[in-house]
């Protein structure tokens, strides 16, 4: 079978390894790849978020399974746009996806259903945000900021503040939820 992989990262060089080592995979194809894929399998310069560009390659290669690894492109429906084209394909549809895509989505799905995960909160304003944290007084805090044009002045407030919240630990997470 011919397969092509969607994504150009360290996973989906390692699902393009452990595709190639099964003697029902005749040829590969990876869109975009990356250097350490080329020796795996065929790339072509399609970015995995280009979901016109690849269905119109998966057209032309007419490949019997599509794999799409990346979180943006499964978030935007590119499986959802395989299937609808007649590919099959291995990957959620957007409508799954999302759990993955937005851990806001995902948290309350959590809470909704009394599923056990750490306790979060959501805010529009960073002042609340750093306010909070001061309240739960528990380190090591986990922030995830949205970016996008209205958010950018939180996002550098949010920067200039941390050094006045040690021991928080900061992870920030670039997102734009237009893509959604």
């Amino acid at each position: 079978m011919n397969i092509l992989v969607v994504g150009g990262g360290g996973r989906e060089h390692a699902i393009i390894t452990a595709l190639s080592k099964s003697p029902k995979v005749e040829k590969i194809w990876a869109a975009p790849g990356n250097g350490g894929i080329s020796a795996l399998a065929e790339c072509f310069p399609v970015k995995a978020t280009d979901l016109d560009g690849i269905l119109e390659l998966a057209k032309k290669l007419q490949p019997d399974y599509v794999f799409v690894a990346p979180d943006d492109p499964l978030v935007m429906g590119m499986v959802d746009r395989l299937n609808e084209a007649g590919f099959k394909t291995f990957g959620p549809r957007a409508n799954a996806a999302i759990l993955e895509g937005s851990k806001v989505f995902s948290k309350a799905l959590m809470k909704k259903y009394g599923i056990p995960t750490a306790g979060y909160e959501t805010f529009t304003d960073a002042d609340k945000a750093i306010e909070y944290i001061r309240q739960q007084n528990s380190y090591p805090a986990v922030i995830m900021v949205w970016l996008w044009a209205r958010a950018l002045s939180s996002q550098r407030t949010l920067t200039r503040q941390r050094r006045q919240l040690n021991p928080c630990c900061w992870t920030v997470s670039l997102e734009n939820p237009a893509a959604r």
